[in-house]
């Protein structure tokens, strides 16, 4: 199974964004001494008065729908076509869940009138995105291999 280099890729890709749902993506600090944090299925305050938390449930699922995806992708190493496609389908979703974040953090930026800080979290989406697409580019390299040995035929 991890024979092939793009079967680590997206076993690294899977990995990371399993890693990505328990940390923290970013952080807002409020006018009053508050603290946010984005994490994978909300946005709760850490410091201040009071316990505030909104729930958001979209980043955690296109996370968890891409890391399970990563991991299916994995295993379907005999089918290159359909491991293509499904890695292809991946990256269009992660590259949602950075639009979805970013529509996110605009929002609760304008609501709480805090300034951000960036955490080290939201980084592992991105390098699994990637680790996603090198996987890609090997999978299509080793079907063109393959094809031209059935012309050679």
């Amino acid at each position: 199974m991890i024979q092939r280099i793009q079967s680590l890729y997206l076993f690294l890709a899977a990995v990371l964004l399993t890693l990505a749902l328990f940390m923290p993506w970013a952080s807002f600090f409020g006018q009053e001494g508050e603290l946010f944090q984005i994490k994978a299925f909300k946005v709760e305050q850490i410091l201040g008065k009071g316990e505030r938390s909104f729930p958001f449930w979209a980043l955690g699922a296109l996370l968890t729908i891409a890391a399970a995806l990563s991991f299916v992708c994995l295993f379907l190493f005999k089918d290159r076509r359909l491991q293509s496609r499904f890695c292809v389908f991946n990256t269009v979703l992660l590259i949602g869940f950075y639009l979805v974040f970013l529509f996110l953090v605009i929002h609760v930026r304008k609501s709480l009138d805090a300034s951000l800080g960036i955490n080290f979290g939201i980084a592992l989406p991105l390098i699994a995105l990637i680790l996603n697409l090198m996987a890609l580019r090997a999978i299509i390299k080793d079907e063109t291999l393959v094809q031209s040995y059935h012309r050679l035929r």
